[in-house]
């Protein structure tokens, strides 16, 4: 291996060292974030918690549904006394 080549092989590893400690840090701010934001601390407790809200969403779509359709049935028999 020509001196050249050897030091663009430390450069690039060099390179792949910041990248990787940018994105070590980027991790740690989004488990910071996690851990304040929704009291979660792994992406264990991410899943388990974006579970538990996905089926919070379907009860309440399907309550909100519910009161549309009653609150549509009961304007229609308010138009059908007027």
């Amino acid at each position: 291996m020509t001196p050249e080549a050897f030091e663009k092989l430390k450069e690039k590893i060099e390179d792949a060292k910041t990248e990787r400690d940018q994105a070590r840090g980027a991790m740690k701010q989004i488990e910071t974030m996690w851990k304040e934001d929704y009291s979660c601390s792994t992406v264990k407790e991410v899943k388990e918690k974006i579970a538990s809200l996905e089926k919070q969403k379907i009860t309440l779509e399907g309550k909100r549904d519910k009161l549309m359709a009653e609150i549509e049935d009961q304007l229609e028999k308010m138009d059908a006394v007027s």
